[in-house]
């Protein structure tokens, strides 16, 4: 493609990811429970990395073992013939459970209305099944010439898929009785899934699904105009990101300095109040005006866009417009009435989730009761 057109377009997208930058940047504090869409991808995206990862890290090690390990003592043929026999998938799967386990609850993914612990073991199964396929697809006509290399790719595949059907098989030991039987259908009956919040959670799996097996079947060819494709939109997509991330950061150095600039910033709007009325300044995230009338000095404290429904009188109380009448203005006393105030808006928004984080806990274990 034409340098000249590239460039342009990743000129547009860098302007368009300063613009999103800005819009996000600007955007209201909401304090709420609220998982984000990005999350359920990122984590889709992550699981489907790991697995591949692991798959053909287990993969690579038998192969190794197969061609080049000969060892003499019995506890390394041993060894040998456990690895050829799948001990690493045994040991894996447990592991990947563990730390896809920690991932949910890590983005709390678990705390979603329309979550289900099938959906993750449709996409961990359909994960390990589109890996299984591009590995036979990339070991190839090798598989029915008796190529060992091949042959070992195909054992893996077979190890990989036995271990999924045993997934929902439910394979393990069982012998709980009639009852504690009985109580899981009656646990079952009750519950309430409502499918349209469950394609909903699904969307994100599914959408990640899609974007790394497309990546696993660019791997097996070798298109020319592809790579061009996928070299242009890379270039587009970091542009529009470096352009994003700058803005913000900009942004962020302007509007919210950091300490040690609001203390230089405080004591030179202070030194100004000498010859000037009003002096507008920032300390940190709190906008704040000194000002000398001639009836009083105060030190004003500009309100801040937070939204928290239902806690309107908490949010004005804290981020709302206040003044604080002083005699003079000193460095210490502003610096410590406005470092107090900071603090109390983090405390408040920190609260804040954790109140509405525990309201979302409160209502799934009432409807998982009723």
């Amino acid at each position: 493609m034409n340098f000249g057109i590239l460039l342009i377009m990743c000129i547009i997208s860098a302007c368009m990811g300063v613009a999103i930058g800005a819009v996000l940047f600007h955007k209201p504090t909401k304090i709420e429970f609220k998982i984000s869409p990005f999350d359920s991808f990122m984590y889709a995206f992550g699981m489907f990395f790991i697995i591949t990862m692991v798959m053909a890290l287990e993969l690579s090690i038998n192969q190794w073992n197969l061609l080049y390990f000969n060892p003499a003592d019995w506890w390394l043929k041993f060894l040998s013939r456990a690895i050829d026999g799948g001990v690493l998938v045994a040991i894996a799967l447990p592991l990947l459970s563990i730390l896809f386990g920690k991932w949910i609850m890590r983005f709390n993914l678990d705390l979603c209305n329309g979550y289900s612990i099938n959906v993750v073991k449709i996409y961990y199964s359909i994960v390990i099944v589109a890996n299984c396929i591009w590995f036979l697809v990339m070991a190839g006509p090798g598989i029915v010439n008796d190529n060992p290399e091949a042959q070992s790719i195909l054992n893996r595949v077979i190890i990989w898929m036995l271990n999924v059907g045993g997934t929902w098989a439910g394979i393990g030991f069982h012998c709980e009785g009639r009852i504690s039987e009985e109580l899981k259908n009656i646990k079952k009956s009750k519950e309430q899934k409502n499918i349209k919040e469950v394609l909903v959670y699904s969307i994100p799996f599914a959408i990640a699904f899609a974007t790394n097996c497309f990546l696993l079947l660019v791997q097996t060819l070798d298109v020319k105009w592809m790579q061009e494709m996928f070299s242009l939109i890379y270039w587009i997509v970091i542009s529009g990101l470096v352009g994003m991330f700058f803005s913000v950061w900009i942004m962020k150095c302007i509007e919210y300095p950091s300490e040690r600039r609001s203390n230089r910033k405080l004591a030179k709007a202070i030194s100004q109040m000498n010859n000037k009325n009003i002096v507008n300044e920032r300390y940190q995230t709190i906008q704040y005006s000194l000002i000398s009338e001639e009836s009083q000095k105060y030190l004003l404290i500009h309100e801040r866009n937070v939204i928290w429904l239902g806690h309107e009188g908490k949010i004005s109380s804290y981020f709302g417009e206040r003044k604080e009448p002083v005699e003079k203005f000193d460095y210490e006393e502003c610096k410590k009435y406005l470092v107090k105030i900071r603090e109390d808006r983090r405390e408040c928004v920190r609260k804040g989730y954790i109140s509405c984080e525990e309201d979302v806990k409160k209502q799934l274990l009432e409807q998982n009761q009723e």
